[in-house]
């Protein structure tokens, strides 16, 4: 983990192969709160973290994120979109909770009940001509530029 504003590392944590980014990430975000830091956080993530597992552990933990989509990351709720950057449900379906339900129970059922995580999506069209996408639980008031540098300063 580390501090883009003042340039250094907060927590470093080395693990197997066989563990999972997202949960050594639970780790070393946990941590913070062992550190006593109580300035907002913003977590800048690139693709492969968006399960709506860990937006759910994010948004439970009161950390704000901004995570890079992959070109498959919610597709359906993608082309629902009204316009580049919206508002969008994120349902926890049948075939999404079975998922998150062997490896984390406690969440499953915390999940089951709420039903659904709005997130808000971005997307912009980089110079290369390909796109970037980004989610995140940052308000409006933040604009896609903004978001696009956030992500870009990581």
């Amino acid at each position: 983990m580390y501090e883009i504003l003042n340039h250094f590392y907060l927590d470093i944590k080395i693990e197997h192969i066989s563990v999972s980014e997202n949960e050594l990430a639970k780790r070393n975000l946990k941590h913070l709160r062992e550190m006593g830091i109580r300035q907002p956080v913003l977590a800048v993530f690139d693709h492969g973290y968006p399960s709506i597992e860990f937006i759910d552990f994010l948004e439970t933990e009161g950390i704000h994120y901004l995570i890079r989509l992959s070109s498959n990351d919610y597709k359906d709720e993608r082309k629902q979109m009204q316009s580049a950057d919206d508002n969008v449900i994120l349902k926890h379906s049948f075939a999404r909770l079975q998922k998150i339900r062997k490896k984390h129970p406690e969440r499953y059922e915390h999940m089951k009940k709420k039903g659904k995580t709005t997130v808000r999506i971005s997307r912009t069209t980089l110079t290369s001509g390909n796109e970037l996408a980004l989610v995140t639980d940052l308000p409006d008031t933040v604009t896609t530029e903004n978001l696009a540098d956030l992500y870009y300063q990581r």
